[in-house]
């Protein structure tokens, strides 16, 4: 089998040899598919660096990891790791079936295997480069995972404007635990959301806690609105629940065949540790009750919570929250003992106030968020 670094491919950032292929097979660009193509041999160098980086990293640490390249396209991100990668083999997910045989002949044709089934994976001595041709929601991860047991996955493309924030929290949501990092490119408004922050609202002041007290209603705390008001929401706080997203660098349209109307920005998405055994303090109204749940049971609360508060976000929290609380006295405790002020509004409260939040409704002996979180269809909005 040739090394990575003997592989012969198409330089796919020369116009000359993009406009080759594309005038030879004029079906690969699809509109629908979001489809781009990176023709910039800078970005494309320095992506590839930023990648091998976090995979150098890696094995410095002894953690043995394999890249997956979503969305792989014609091959410009694959060529550029096939050529730098220390590792014996890359796997690209390619769901439309014309770029991926395009792909593969782009590449190298004897280096490059095309599988739809993840069992494939055993084959020996393995491809430099697998394309799994399939949806990336629809494959069946667990046994491709299996296939590829003792390593952390890290995940890496140029992603679909149109499904880049779904497919991220899909990824966090199943494969956190088996992710060592991701870095992908996106829409730079994208970008703005997962790292936007909430906008200030002091907390309740102790007159306002006195009152509430008291049963009386508190009065409303003068609050600033941010200027990113739209972009912190649900998927920022889902996002952030499992990783810590950072942003590298932007991409300019120029970079693009056929140029998008948009920015790109480079960003890098990094799981936090064991949160499949991280425990959380559930603290009821009375401070003196207090026991651990794992982590990842309050998750379904959590999004609930957020999702409910965001759906109405131009409402103050407390009202925002009445259906999943309609005692407002009782919901109205909650949130002051959460440091909450009731007349905030959903875009004003932090990742760690809504976690708070989540603790003081959790009761694992309720059943009907259990019923909400099973049934209740995944929506993001803004």
């Amino acid at each position: 089998m040739l090394a990575l670094k003997d592989i012969v491919f198409k330089d796919l950032t020369s116009p000359r040899e993009l406009q080759h292929v594309l005038t030879n097979h004029p079906k690969s660009i699809k509109k629908s598919l979001g489809q781009h193509y990176l023709i910039d041999k800078n970005i494309v160098r320095k992506i590839t660096a930023l990648i091998e980086t976090t995979t150098s990293i890696a094995k410095a640490s002894t953690q043995a990891t394999q890249i997956i390249e979503i969305g792989a396209g014609l091959g410009t991100l694959t060529a550029s790791l096939l050529s730098t990668s220390t590792q014996s083999r890359i796997i690209a997910i390619e769901v439309e079936q014309t770029s991926a045989h395009l792909l593969k002949n782009n590449i190298n044709p004897n280096t490059v295997s095309i599988v739809s089934t993840p069992k494939d994976l055993r084959t020996a001595p393995p491809p430099a480069l697998m394309i799994i041709t399939a949806d990336v929601f629809a494959y069946p991860w667990p046994t491709l995972l299996q296939a590829l047991a003792g390593h952390k996955i890290t995940f890496v493309g140029n992603l679909p404007y149109r499904i880049a924030t779904r497919l991220i929290i899909y990824l966090l949501e199943n494969y956190a635990f088996l992710t060592y990092d991701m870095v992908f490119m996106v829409q730079r408004e994208v970008a703005q959301k997962l790292t936007a922050t909430p906008s200030f609202s002091p907390p309740p002041s102790q007159s306002t806690l006195n009152k509430a007290t008291q049963n009386s209603t508190p009065k409303k705390t003068p609050t600033t609105h941010s200027t990113a008001r739209g972009t912190y929401g649900v998927a920022t706080l889902l996002i952030t629940w499992h990783a810590t997203v950072r942003c590298h660098f932007s991409v300019s349209p120029n970079s693009f065949y056929p140029k998008p109307k948009i920015t790109s920005q480079i960003i890098s998405i990094k799981p936090k540790p064991d949160l499949t055994t991280q425990t959380v303090s559930i603290t009821s109204i009375d401070p003196t009750t207090t026991h651990q749940v794992p982590q990842k049971q309050l998750y379904p609360l959590f999004k609930q919570i957020i999702k409910t508060a965001f759906s109405k976000r131009r409402k103050t929290i407390q009202n925002a929250l009445h259906t999943i609380e309609p005692d407002k006295k009782l919901l109205t405790q909650r949130l002051l003992t959460a440091n909450i002020d009731p007349k905030s509004r959903p875009e004003q409260l932090s990742l760690a106030a809504y976690t708070h939040l989540a603790t003081l409704f959790y009761s694992p002996t309720e059943p009907k968020h259990a019923q909400t979180h099973s049934s209740s269809p995944i929506s993001y909005p803004p």
